[in-house]
């Protein structure tokens, strides 16, 4: 999303991540608690600050129900957040999305 999915990344942008996963409904309880730690990892990878600094600024609020939402989501929960309870500016940022890792 954002200047990353559009490929207009510069030395002072931030990062626009979501984290989307694609779980069958019968392993979706254990996806969720296995992907929600693994956004949490990464996203502390990203953008911890260490001795050298931080790689990249992580802004994370575009997910579905922003800053107060989980920090993951299925592939079904977040198309059905888009289509019924996104907000216009939610949407247009969709645009510019694009995966960057996964299927």
């Amino acid at each position: 999303m954002g200047k990353l999915g559009g490929g207009d990344l510069n030395y002072s942008s931030d990062i626009d991540l979501i984290y989307v996963y694609d779980a069958s409904a019968e392993e979706a309880g254990a996806a969720h608690g296995r992907y929600q730690k693994l956004g949490r990892r990464l996203t502390s990878l990203l953008a911890d600050h260490t001795a050298e600094g931080y790689l990249y600024r992580v802004d994370m609020r575009l997910r579905p129900m922003g800053g107060g939402g989980n920090l993951v989501y299925s592939l079904k929960q977040s198309a059905q957040y888009y289509e019924s309870l996104g907000e216009t500016f939610e949407r247009f940022a969709m645009l510019k999305a694009r995966p960057i890792a996964g299927d």
